[in-house]
Formats: C-alpha cells, sequence, structure tokens
C-alpha cells in the first residue's frame, strides 16, 4: 500500500469509516470537535493539483455524506476542510464540525469555542472505545 505512514498515523485500521474507489474517510484519532474526520487520497498526488478529476468528483459525493451524517448524528451546521500537508506530503483533508449548541454525547460535554480559526481549537485525545461511538453514531447516518 502506502509507505509514507499516513495510513498508519491515522489508524486505518481502527478509524475507518468508509472506503471510496479513490479515498478513505476516517475518524480522527484527535477530536477537535466531535465528529472531527479526515478524508484521505488513496494514491500518493502531490500538490492538490495532480489529484484527478475523478478523484475530486468523488470527494464531491464524500462532503454529502458526511456534512449530512453530521449534521444528522450531532446537528453539526457546518464543516471546516483543510488541506494543509504541512507535515504529511500526502494529499488529505481534515474535516472539522462546527456547533451553535453545547453537545453531549455519551457522558461528555462538547463545547465548539466559537473561533473561526481551527489552530484556536484544542485536539482532544480519545480512547478507542469512544472513538468507536463516535463512528458508529456517524456509520448509522452515512449513505
Amino acid at each position: 500500500m502506502d509507505t509514507c505512514g499516513i495510513f498508519e498515523k491515522f489508524d486505518l485500521q481502527n478509524n475507518l469509516l468508509k472506503e471510496y474507489k479513490y479515498w478513505y474517510l476516517l475518524i480522527r484519532k484527535k477530536q477537535k470537535n466531535i465528529g472531527s474526520c479526515v478524508v484521505i487520497l488513496k494514491e500518493h498526488a502531490f500538490p492538490l493539483q495532480q489529484v484527478s478529476p475523478e478523484a475530486m468528483a468523488e470527494y464531491a459525493t464524500i462532503t454529502r455524506e458526511i456534512e449530512l451524517s453530521l449534521q444528522k448524528s450531532f446537528d453539526a451546521y457546518l464543516v471546516q476542510h483543510l488541506c494543509l500537508m504541512f507535515v504529511d506530503k500526502h494529499i488529505h483533508f481534515h474535516l472539522l464540525p462546527r456547533y451553535k449548541e453545547v453537545f453531549n454525547f455519551e457522558n461528555k460535554e462538547w463545547i465548539d469555542n466559537q473561533s473561526p480559526n481551527p489552530f484556536e481549537q484544542t485536539d482532544i485525545e480519545l480512547n478507542q472505545e469512544y472513538l468507536n461511538l463516535i463512528k458508529n453514531k456517524l456509520l448509522e447516518n452515512i449513505k
């Protein structure tokens, strides 16, 4: 498969939500807000202009599916898509859902700090058991 380590870094084996033809959709190990995900291109392409039109069209499908799931699952009103690649030179997008209200899920209170800057949001590292609860809730609402 991949030799750059990105799939291991985001723990494809444990955190995969859905596999597509060109992409993997995973729950992020470090949640900024509940439901934070990462979408990773299966093949190496860098920079972004090297991604095929077919893969980008599929990304639009993924966007619709995960944004609707986040809305249904946790009442997200918006999702920020970040393609930064400062560290990992492998095309991937971080999807950070945003919330207007405090959200309680499985005895944990989630508060969006309302900052438009995603770098001002704290990473919350969760155990795999809790990540699986989030993942399962999202899977209930993904087509």
